[in-house]
């Protein structure tokens, strides 16, 4: 049927959107840990493209929406393929943001890093990809783990706030670059909620469970 292949391509151009936005937050990753900009653009360039690809998938599932009259679980992976991207296009632009922070960071001299703050890139990293294998496999209760594990893990950007608060205290180092690894921090928080929401949108599109937060997400006034 011409709306399974279509549903098809739909999937593989989520997958391909999914796999470059993966990139683009491993490569802000090593900008962080090695405290390099040499790759900001690079990561700038890429967000573009994932700009231009949310736009189309947006305009693939709203052209399947009306002319295919989809039903059933067709009808809830289109949804959740609208939320999905979405979710994939604001995570690009935080990796960007983490990229920017890291260089404007460096310009106060060699760049300083927290633990707490190495530790949240490796786990919004590997959450993410974690997020995506649950969507591509179909794994529902993959999806659910995901989600658990990753609200356990919001001690971490707590503890980040601490430290850095600390340092500023203490006055040992630049306070624009400690001020610009606190936004770093707020960055990565703010994609760890993203990545629930992409487990939450699976879980919807699997077994048609809406799964409603439990409290408010930290929103940043630039997201």
């Amino acid at each position: 049927m011409l709306i399974d292949k279509e549903l098809e391509l739909l999937h593989k151009e989520f997958v391909s959107m999914g796999n470059m936005v993966y990139e683009t937050l491993r490569i802000a990753t090593i900008a962080v840990i090695n405290g390099e900009s040499d790759h900001v653009r690079e990561i700038i360039e890429k967000d573009e493209i994932i700009d231009g690809r949310e736009n189309t998938i947006d305009n693939h599932c709203i052209k399947l929406w009306a002319t295919q009259a989809p039903v059933a679980e067709d009808l809830r992976f289109i949804f959740s393929i609208i939320r999905s991207t979405n979710e994939l296009e604001r995570l690009g632009d935080h990796a960007k943001d983490i990229g920017r922070s890291v260089k404007r960071a460096l310009q106060h001299g060699e760049l300083h890093l927290v633990k707490a703050i190495t530790d949240s890139c490796q786990t919004v990293l590997d959450q993410l990809d974690s997020a995506l294998q649950a969507y591509q496999k179909k794994d529902s209760e993959k999806a659910r783990k995901i989600r658990e594990e990753s609200k356990a893990s919001k001690s971490s950007f707590n503890q980040l706030n601490e430290e850095i608060t600390s340092l500023l205290n203490e006055k040992r180092y630049p306070k624009g670059m400690l001020v610009e690894t606190l936004v770093m921090g707020q960055h990565l928080r703010r994609i760890h909620a993203l990545i629930g929401n992409i487990c939450k949108n699976t879980v919807y599109f699997l077994e048609g469970e809406v799964m409603k937060h439990k409290g408010r997400e930290h929103p940043l006034t630039d997201a």
